[in-house]
Order: structure tokens, then sequence, then C-alpha cells
């Protein structure tokens, strides 16, 4: 290593010293003059003396070297990219110091987030990156934040704790300098017990001075708000207070655009701007002195929009107090003659949306067909879960197994399921004959192979099996081959692909061996035996009927896809054999649709959901508390009790009536399709009407006890509710008073529903505190489950925008976890600098050491040769 090297890697800590090394010129200009006098000065005296010299001025320069391991390692900057951060500025950086940038938000990205999404954004999660930190190859780490996390303590801690224990330094740099902001901090809303006056307040606060314009309106939505399309909003997803009024007959009244004024009215409530002041808080009351008797959703809005509109509006729900019965039912159920205040009807085509169903305590609804709901499904079943109550005379959507899993279906008590009812061994025979290897244009496609297009049609049948069914899989050209066999397990569609991708077509097309083999040993265990065949139609001759009855014999049915050519003959022998066999034929110039054919055929080899035939007779003591003799039934869906569902009644062993507790709500399943030709005579049954008076008795929302409000606060992100109880009496002290919490809906997953206790506090008070984003409605109720008090949470603001600016009671518990700092980023640089010198090791005193070593050598060897002379 050269010298040149050598100093390049230094550092020093008083660069200032190094331009006093020209001193190491001194000596030679000191023997130079000594010369003219005539006197002498050795050489090597003088370069001992620079020497010394230059040794000394390099201590003085405070050189220090790097320690092994430890050089050129950059800094990890971890910047919070999410929302809340926006108009935040950059970190200052020292300029020659390595970094590593990473953003987070809802997600851990590299570099600086410029490529995160808005919905990225609207979430801080931290704990990934404090991971990503306890990484040897960074010096440490930077984290530029406001401490608004999502993710909490219980999922930060072990990350932060692990660095604390490896020892890596920490800065924290809190971004406090957002712009300025207002803010719906809060909304919540009291209903009269008589429903004649709802009373909202709105919070507002502020980080800065502001004037902003407030705006407060009621959207009426009625029953007769057909818009089954829109989304469902109601499962989401200190200072003075003024005191306003107003009534319909004063407000102002506006439509939404492409609404009729019958079906929604929007009543402006109030509209006044806001003083705003840093850190202070206003609430601001509203009384609606009428209210709608339908629901009413109650918004507020700040304008103009600024920095971060995000949290510029809120909203709120209150369903009415009358209670109303909702029938969807088309033209072919006669319409029944319910006991209730107040009974509106629906086509299926105008079902509701999930907001206006709000209006009515219990929904009847007949579905003959499995399809009728289907575009009202997901409403319905949103509006069960926040407490409502569905009655369904008929069935769900049973097309495919997935629809097991729809919002509806896992809502109700009886699946009308033929796919776990029926399971099926299916045989699938493809032809992989050299006519297969010919291509094929799809429209608007590139070209493919014809049994390629096979295999995927193949491949697309996995969501119409179930995990009851079995699959083998033949192919045939001049002879038979099994290639696939799931045995005594689900198939395996992975492995499926893998076996097929290595069939190349080639050969002559021999489909009699095919189908002997697969007749020979079927080993149905009980299944219904189906062969799948596809072909073209150039097989050999063969006798259709003795093909039929050894297909027979061994207890398979036949659907047979054939591609078809015009050079085809008029009756070929698998038409033939499809035609004895009375099972589905068709033809296919090309293979366009073929997936869509196989699963046709998969539903009808299954055969029909709903049991004909009849008179079947009914078995059941008294549901639902009445006296239940109907006459016979006819035909019914073949269905399949949830695990929680309680069986009232039943055709044969086959379940008919159940009940069943789904989120906040109740549904009651009653398996008859009954239409005009369809078990007619039920409609006329005197106990008929009886019948579904106490169904939806029981499946309607409970009215609440008029001696309990509720108050909700939002607090950072919690909600904390307070139950006040208060009779003629004086206030209500209950033994136990219990909350049911349902989860805002998740995609493909059933209702979340939590059940707690509530804390009395007070005499007739109760509270009770959960995380703002785990909680959409809430049912509160006292002993032997007597309802007291339910409601929808408000929508307000996420809680990204809560709170602007550095939360500094997170960030401080962030850095007590870490051992990190918390410092401002005005001290970035100097910390950062002096970090590094504490990572280098200091030199200085081994050149002192060494000047003063080389000085006392050019002492002691001048002075012994003075001596000497």
């Amino acid at each position: 290593m050269t010298l040149a090297t050598i100093f390049s890697v230094l550092e020093w800590a008083n660069p200032w010293a190094l331009p006093a090394a020209v001193v190491v010129m001194l000596p030679w200009w000191l023997r130079a003059m000594a010369r003219r006098r005539g006197q002498g000065v050795s050489w090597w005296a003088c370069a001992l003396q620079s020497t010394a010299l230059l040794a000394v001025t390099l201590a003085l320069a405070g050189p220090m070297a790097p320690r092994a391991g430890q050089a050129g390692r950059p800094w990890l900057v971890l910047h919070d990219a999410s929302a809340s951060m926006r108009g935040q500025a950059d970190l200052p950086w020292p300029d020659g110091t390595p970094r590593e940038d990473y953003a987070f938000a809802a997600s851990l990205h590299a570099g600086r987030g410029t490529e995160l999404s808005p919905v990225d954004r609207r979430q801080t999660h931290v704990a990934a990156a404090l991971r990503l930190a306890n990484d040897a190859r960074f010096a440490g780490a930077v984290l530029h934040t406001d401490g608004q996390f999502q993710d909490n303590f219980a999922a930060i801690a072990p990350a932060a704790r692990a660095l604390a224990e490896a020892g890596v330094p920490i800065f924290i740099v809190p971004a406090d300098a957002p712009p300025a902001d207002a803010r719906i901090q809060n909304l919540t809303a009291r209903q009269s017990p008589d429903g004649q006056r709802n009373e909202i307040t709105v919070t507002v606060a502020a980080n800065a001075r502001q004037i902003r314009h407030l705006r407060v309106t009621r959207e009426d939505i009625r029953g007769e708000d057909v818009s089954p399309s829109r989304p469902a909003s109601i499962l989401p997803t200190s200072g003075g207070e003024d005191d306003l009024s107003s009534s319909n007959g004063q407000a102002n009244r506006t439509h939404n655009a492409g609404e009729t004024p019958a079906s929604r009215d929007t009543v402006v409530l109030l509209d006044r701007p806001l003083n705003l002041m840093p850190d202070d808080a206003q609430a601001i009351r509203v009384v609606d002195a009428q209210p709608p008797t339908g629901v009413a959703r109650y918004r507020a809005e700040l304008s103009p929009a600024d920095a971060f509109a995000e949290n510029d509006a809120a909203q709120i729900v209150l369903p009415p107090v009358t209670r109303r019965v909702a029938v969807i039912a088309d033209a072919s159920v006669p319409p029944p003659t319910l006991n209730f205040p107040a009974v509106d009807r629906f086509t299926p085509d105008a079902t509701p949306s999930t907001d206006a169903l709000l209006a009515y305590d219990a929904v009847l609804a007949f579905d003959p067909t499995g399809h009728t709901l289907r575009d009202a499904a997901t409403g319905l079943a949103n509006y069960v879960h926040a407490g409502g109550g569905l009655v369904l005379v008929g069935t769900g959507p049973f097309g495919s197994p997935a629809d097991a899993n729809t919002p509806l279906a896992r809502a109700l008590p009886l699946l009308t399921n033929p796919f776990q009812r029926r399971p099926m061994k299916l045989f699938v025979v493809l032809d992989a004959s050299g006519s297969m290897a010919e291509s094929v244009a799809r429209p608007g496609q590139r070209e493919q192979i014809k049994f390629h297009l096979a295999v995927e049609a193949v491949l697309s049948l996995q969501p119409h099996l179930t995990a009851a069914d079995r699959l083998v899989v033949v192919t045939f050209a001049n002879q038979p081959r099994r290639v696939y066999d799931s045995g005594d397990r689900p198939a395996d569609f992975a492995a499926l692909k893998q076996a097929l991708d290595a069939i190349h077509p080639t050969g002559g097309t021999a489909v009699v061996p095919a189908l002997d083999a697969v007749a020979e040993s079927p080993n149905l265990a009980g299944r219904q035996g189906l062969v799948l065949l596809l072909s073209d139609l150039r097989t050999e001759p063969f006798d259709a009927a003795a093909m039929a009855d050894t297909l027979r014999q061994a207890e398979l049915a036949l659907a047979v896809a054939a591609v078809t050519s015009p050079d085809d003959d008029a009756s070929p022998p698998l038409h033939a054999l499809a035609e004895v066999m009375r099972g589905p034929f068709v033809a296919l110039s090309t293979l366009e649709g073929l997936a869509r054919v196989f699963a046709d055929f998969l539903r009808q080899g299954r055969g029909d959901a709903i049991r004909r035939d009849g008179p079947f007779a009914i078995t059941a003591d008294t549901p639902l508390g009445q006296p239940f003799d109907p006459p016979p039934v006819h035909e019914y869906f073949l269905t399949a009790p949830q695990p929680d569902a309680l069986v009232l009644a039943r055709a044969g062993d086959d379940p008919l009536l159940a009940t069943r507790t789904a989120g906040l709500g109740r549904t009651v399943s009653l398996a008859l399709p009954i239409a005009a030709n369809q078990n007619a005579d039920w409609p006329h049954w005197p106990g008929w009407n009886a019948f579904l008076d106490a169904a939806l008795a029981w499946a309607a929302r409970p009215a609440a006890s008029t001696d309990f409000a509720a108050t909700l606060e939002r607090r950072g992100d919690h909600w904390r509710i307070e139950l006040t109880g208060q009779s003629e009496t004086g206030p209500v002290n209950l033994a136990a008073v219990t909350a049911a919490v349902l989860a805002p809906a998740q995609p493909n997953q059933p209702a979340d529903v939590r059940r707690m206790p509530m804390t009395q506090i007070a005499p007739g008070r109760y509270e009770l505190t959960l995380p703002a984003d785990n909680a959409a409605a809430v049912a509160v109720t006292g002993p032997d489950n007597q309802p007291l008090w339910r409601g929808l949470l408000p929508q307000l603001p996420p809680a990204e925008f809560q709170h602007l600016g550095a939360n500094e009671n997170t960030l401080r518990t962030l850095a007590e976890l870490t051992g990190g700092q918390l410092i401002t980023s005005d001290e970035l640089r100097t910390q950062l600098h002096e970090r590094h010198i504490r990572e280098l090791t200091p030199l200085w005193w081994g050149f002192a050491i060494a000047g003063v070593a080389l000085m006392l050598t050019e002492w002691a060897l001048t002075r012994t040769r003075r001596k000497a002379g």
C-alpha cells in the first residue's frame, strides 16, 4: 500500500493544521544560513528534524482511520411516504455521507416513494422499515416520520427492541412542519326516541389560523331509492358549542344529479364560515327538528379544499324510528298480507340500496330461482350484518361452488349447494391425435394449437369442482393414456397442468379404447360418474349402442364437445353415442367458448338443485313460536345448514326451514320455490301470512330502549362509546351491559362480530373504548339480551389525518424501544458527523510519539557526535 493510498483513507479532526506542514522546510533553511556563516549542519540531522516537525504537525491535524469492516457503510434513510407527510420538507444531508433511501407507508419500497399509489399512502406501517434497519451493511438508520402509525406497538415492539439489542444507531427526525389544515375531527348524532328530532354535533379543528366554510346537509334516503349499484356506505367502511336549529320548511332543497325528487332530497341544515385558531377545536351543534321518515344520512364538509382534502368531510347514517318492512318479489309471487305498521313492495330489479334498506326493520325476499336477487345480494348481506333482518323464501345464488362464499350465502342459514350434496368423479377424455395439433386463430388473438385450447378449458374447471370431487384425465390418439388421476384426494390443478403440458398431439383418433379404459375401473365410491369427452369427429366407426351399454354398466354419464369441420360426416358415431346416452352434444367450429361448455356440462351432470315430483310431507314442531301445519311441498331446494344454523322444519331428511344470527342481524330461510307454477297452494294456506309475520318478527331489528342514549367520540385511533340510561325514577343501573361490535366488511370474509362488556363508570353510565378501524356498527344489550341501543359509527376521515404534525408521544416511545435519539432536522448534520467521528480510530498520538522520538534521536545523535569531535 502506497503512502498516497494510506493518506487517502485518513480523515482529519483539525484539517486547518495541515498547511502548517511547510514548517518542515525550516531545518533546511537554517542549515543553509549556517553554512553561509561557515558552520556545518549534517543533512541527516536536518532530515530528522524535518520528519519530527512533520509528525508533530500531522498529530495536531488529528488523523483518524476507519475501523475494520465499517469503512464506507451507508446510512439507511427511511422516508415516511404516507399521505399525512404531504408538504413536509426533505432532510438536510451532509455532503459525502453515503446513504440508501427507502420509503414506507402501507408497505416498504426502495427509493423515496414517488412510485407509491394513493392507496398505499393511506396508512403508515413502520414495523417492516425497522426490520430492514437491523442490517449490518448500514452504519445506522435515520427515520423521518410524523409517527401516525397504524400498525400497533405489538407489531412494532419486537423489531424495535431487536435494534436496541443490536446497538444500531437510530436517529428519529419528527416531521413537524405540516401545511396549514383544518379537519373534521368528529361527527356525532343523537336521535330522540319518538324520531321527531335529531341532534348533530360536528367538531372541527385546525393546526393553524384559518377561515373555512362548514356545510352540514341531510340526505333523505327512502325506500324509493332504487340504486343497488351504488357502493354500500354503511360498512366501511376544546371549544364552545353553537346551537343552531332548522326545519324542512325553512331549509334549502337540492337534488343529486340523475335522481328524482321522489327518491332523494338533500336538505341544507347549516352553511356558515368558521374562524379557526391553532389547536382549538370548535363543536357546532345542529338540531334537525323535522327529520325524514326514512333513512337520514348527515354529511359535514369543509370548503374550500386545502392540502389535505381527505379530512374535509364526514358522514353518519341514522335509521328511522318508525317500524317498516320491505317485500322484494316479482309479479309471479302473490303479495302476502303482513301485520306491520308499514309495508313497501319492490321488484327485484328495483331493490333499494344498502343505505335505503336501513329504513326497514326487516326484509321479506322471494327468489324462486337463485338468480333473482343476484344483483342485490351484497347489499342485502351488508344490511343484515349491520343489524337488519332478512326472511328469504327460496334460495340465494348457487351457479357454482364459488357462490357458497358470497356475502349473502354466508349470511343465510341454509346453503343451496348441489356441489357438496352430489359429489362427482369426472373423467375428462381429450383427443390428442394429430388433428389436435392444428392451429386456430381466435378473434383478436394470436394463433394457438387446438390441444392447448383444450388444456385451458380443462384447467378452467377448477372453480367448478369441490373438495369432495375427484378428477381423472385420459388422452387418446392411437392408444389411450391416463395422464392424471387425483385418486382419493381433491384435484391438484398445478400437477394436472404439468402433466398436460407434456402431451404432444400426434397419431390417429381411436376413441373406443379410451372409453373402454374409463369404463373398466371407474371406482366411483358413491360419486356420480361423468365422462366429458372432447374430440373432433374423425374417429373410427363403432357401435354406439354397444358403447352406451358399456358406459351405463359402469354407471357413467356422457357429455360430448365435438370440433367440427365442413367435411365431417353428417351423422358421426360420437353424435349417435350422445343421443343413445341422452347426454348433451355440442358442436364447435372452433374451440371458442369451450371452457363455458365444459362448465355447463358439469352443472348438468350434477343434476338440478331442486327436488321435484312431490308431494313431500313436512315435519316440524312449532317453529318461531307459531303452529305450523302447512300443505305438503311439491318441490324444494336441496340445502345444507350452516354450522351455527337452527333447523326448524324438514322435508324428509332435508332441511327446509332454518334461522341464524349473522353479524348484528338475523336471517330466516324457507327453501321453497314459490311462484305461479311452483308450490302454488302455499300462498293460499291459511297460516301463510301468520307464518311470515312470525318469521319477520323474529328476524326484525329489535327496537332499542327509550331510556338509553349513546354518545360517540373519536379519540385518535379509538372510539369511546358512552351509554347513559335515565328513566322517570332515576339512573338505570344494570347488572351487565354487553356491546356487540361489527367490524368493517372485508372481501371474501365472514362478518366479524366481537362481544365485550361495557364498564359502568357512574350511576346509569357505561363506557367502551374500541379501535377506530375495527368497528362499523354496535348493538348494546342488557341482561337477557334486552336491546338498549344500536347504531352505526360515523365515517370519519382516516386515522392518517386525525392528527397532523409529529405525534410526540408515539415517537418518544419508539425512541425508547429502539434506543435511538429524537433530534430535529437542523441537528441531523451535526449528529451524523459526531456519530461518524465515533466510528473512527484516532491516530494523532502515534504521530505525536513519532515526532518526540525523532526529536530525541536527533538530539542524542548530534550530542554524541559533538563529544566524539
